[in-house]
């Protein structure tokens, strides 16, 4: 384990950084009284597949079990290892972002804790700017258009996305480091405590250190870009603005913070409440004005283009 490199980015490592951000689980009360948990480790792990293969029909509590503890590559159940389905997962990433984009929002809007997407990122960006073996130039589909970032310039964003965030991360692992989970059992060891017959604990400080002051979102898609996909269209402005202000707001694109997570609409943004997203400067440049926004992943989609006074009883 000594000649193992750490911190090593892999599927384990990730899943398990994943399931320590999850919403809170049932009770032992709960589960007695046979309640569901929703945010057990399998059930997760399933939905996380789903995000890369499209199919709710794998997953299994053992081999879940085992690939989180990096002690198996994947399996039937737990593909991660299986080329034709990193292959055509790479395809979808590289020509249809937006499909998997789309299910990733559904992964993190059904199971991940608002309230822990920083630490969430803060964790997996210390292991990626850490990680010696990831070189400053491989790549990252990190932007809301699908369109890749290096490394270099990952660790220059001050905003960042949690969805294509997830979505780069998991892919930089299905296509570069598919075969190799069994590099990050030291990197588990440092961040949790494994006993017999337990699941690993958590104990380390994943995040704590991370120095570098950056704001998560959730990313919400507005009319505007969902009109850009269906001309079938990169934004490719967009990824400049991007690239240029160390931030993916823009004017074609909404954010909501944790609190705001499953709001319908918002009316117009005052351009105060922009200052709080940017720098002193970036803040100058950038007005929104009677913005449109829509939550695309409920079970109906409601569009405002300007709103006085909204009530919903």
């Amino acid at each position: 384990m000594s000649d193992k490199k750490c911190p090593y980015l892999c599927g384990g490592v990730m899943f398990f950084l994943l399931m320590q951000a999850v919403k809170p689980r049932g009770t032992a009360r709960d589960h007695r009284e046979g309640k569901k948990d929703d945010h057990s480790s399998p059930k997760v792990m399933s939905d996380l597949i789903y995000t890369f293969t499209g199919s709710h029909d794998y997953g299994a509590a053992k081999d879940t079990s085992k690939y989180r503890e990096c002690l198996i590559e994947g399996s039937v159940n737990v593909p991660f290892n299986d080329i034709a389905i990193a292959t055509a997962f790479d395809n979808g990433v590289k020509n249809k972002y937006s499909d998997i984009l789309e299910r990733m929002s559904e992964f993190v809007s059904e199971h991940i804790n608002p309230e822990m997407y920083a630490w969430l990122v803060k964790a997996l960006l210390e292991i990626i700017d850490q990680d010696t073996d990831i070189s400053e130039d491989d790549s990252f589909y990190c932007l809301t258009s699908g369109q890749p970032v290096a490394k270099s310039q990952l660790a220059q964003l001050c905003v960042i996305e949690i969805q294509p965030f997830l979505v780069g991360t998991l892919h930089f692992i299905l296509i570069r480091r598919r075969g190799r989970n069994s590099c990050g059992t030291a990197t588990l060891d440092l961040l949790g405590t494994k006993k017999n017959r337990k699941e690993r604990r958590y104990t380390g400080t994943a995040g704590e250190t991370f120095s570098r002051d950056i704001q998560v979102y959730f990313y919400i898609k507005s009319k505007s870009c969902i009109e850009q996909d269906e001309d079938d269209q990169l934004i490719s402005d967009q990824d400049a603005d991007y690239l240029e202000r160390n931030s993916i707001c823009d004017e074609s694109e909404a954010k909501a913070e944790p609190d705001e997570i499953g709001a319908a609409v918002s009316g117009a943004v005052a351009e105060d409440d922009t200052e709080n997203i940017f720098s002193e400067d970036q803040a100058k440049e950038k007005k929104v004005i009677h913005q449109t926004v829509v939550n695309q992943y409920g079970a109906k989609s409601v569009y405002a283009e300007h709103i006085e006074n909204f009530h919903i009883d």
